[in-house]
């Protein structure tokens, strides 16, 4: 005589399958966000230094990014106030594009938030 199956069991029995689905389904997307994205690997293995690093020592403050093809260098300065940005030339050099003082660049967006030039 075999046992019979009452509603509860089947219920059960379905709640741990979507279970297992459900942990499937998230171990599949934490490895696309791993391999896509390259979000930091959760299951060990080693992920090269990319752009996108930040730094500090001092009163400087370091972040590297990619723009397009090419990696930038931004340097805050914060004894005198200023930010630099540099692009980064074959990963050997790096050449200054622009120079902005911090306290004009919030004044200046503070006017343009309001309607003014």
């Amino acid at each position: 005589m075999t046992p019979r199956r009452t509603a509860s069991d089947s219920a059960r029995l379905a709640l741990w399958a979507s279970a297992f689905v459900l942990a499937g389904l998230v171990l599949v997307q934490v490895r696309l966000a791993t391999v896509v994205h390259g979000a930091p690997p959760i299951f060990g293995g080693a992920q090269p230094a990319s752009a996108g690093m930040v730094a500090q020592a001092g009163g400087y403050t370091v972040m590297t990014s990619e723009s397009g093809n090419e990696d930038i260098m931004v340097l805050l300065d914060s004894r005198s106030e200023e930010l630099f940005v540099y692009h980064v030339e074959n990963q050997s050099s790096i050449q200054l594009l622009e120079r902005q003082n911090v306290p004009g660049l919030f004044a200046e967006a503070r006017a343009r938030a309001q309607g003014r030039k």
